[in-house]
């Protein structure tokens, strides 16, 4: 991914493979049945309902470092996400993090700090573009975020890329600014925990990708 542009408000990246119709946000955590499945269908799900058929100028997945591939949905999270009004449906299968399924992202983002620095180690052409949800949450909290241009959805998307990639090199984030803990195997607090962190990266990045957002998720305690 190159950056073409400096000026925040024109700015944007060269999506994977030159597809400029598409921009492709991948999430990825340890076994993808939690973290990253959360943050993809609760993004989707927004921006289908503010955008119709205009949010699949978006194309959402997700993937785990740790997971042999195949794992199903954690049962708390589908009932979460059911609490919000998403039908996570039964088919969900984790898929392991590789060079193809990097390779096809536009945006990475991650779980925690180790899970950005492993795909650096393994995949470092993958590394300039993948950031940690909460450190592209707190990034995008940048007077450069109102300039980013409106007129495609896109376009925006790109520019909101470039963004981050400046971003990364001027502000320092703490560690525990920048990473979600894995809820696994722990008590149902501890899931709403990481859900609602989830869900709150979810409202930044809908507002970013499409600013005229309407609500945020109410998680269910």
């Amino acid at each position: 991914m190159t950056i073409i542009e400096d000026d925040p408000a024109t700015a944007s990246a060269v999506t994977v493979g030159g597809d400029m119709t598409v921009l492709r946000l991948l999430f990825v955590c340890t076994g993808n049945i939690c973290r990253s499945p959360s943050a993809e269908y609760l993004l989707r799900a927004r921006l289908r309902s503010m955008l119709g058929d205009d949010g699949d100028c978006f194309a959402l997945s997700s993937a785990g470092v740790g997971t042999p591939g195949g794992w199903e949905l954690d049962p708390k999270i589908a009932q979460l996400l059911t609490g919000v009004g998403i039908d996570p449906d039964g088919q969900f299968r984790s898929r392991r993090v590789d060079a193809a399924v990097l390779g096809d992202a536009d945006l990475i983002l991650t779980g925690t700090k180790q899970h950005r620095l492993a795909i650096g180690a393994d995949f470092p052409e993958a590394y300039s573009r993948t950031f940690t949800m909460r450190e592209a949450a707190a990034l995008f909290a940048s007077p450069e975020t109102a300039a980013l241009p409106r007129h495609d959805l896109v376009q925006r998307g790109q520019a909101a890329v470039a963004l981050l990639q400046r971003a990364r090199s001027t502000r320092a984030l703490r560690d525990d600014e920048v990473d979600i803990a894995d809820p696994y195997g722990r008590r149902t607090s501890e899931y709403q925990t990481m859900f609602r962190e989830v869900a709150s990266v979810v409202d930044v990045l809908s507002f970013v990708l499409a600013p005229a957002t309407a609500r945020s998720w109410k998680i269910r305690n």
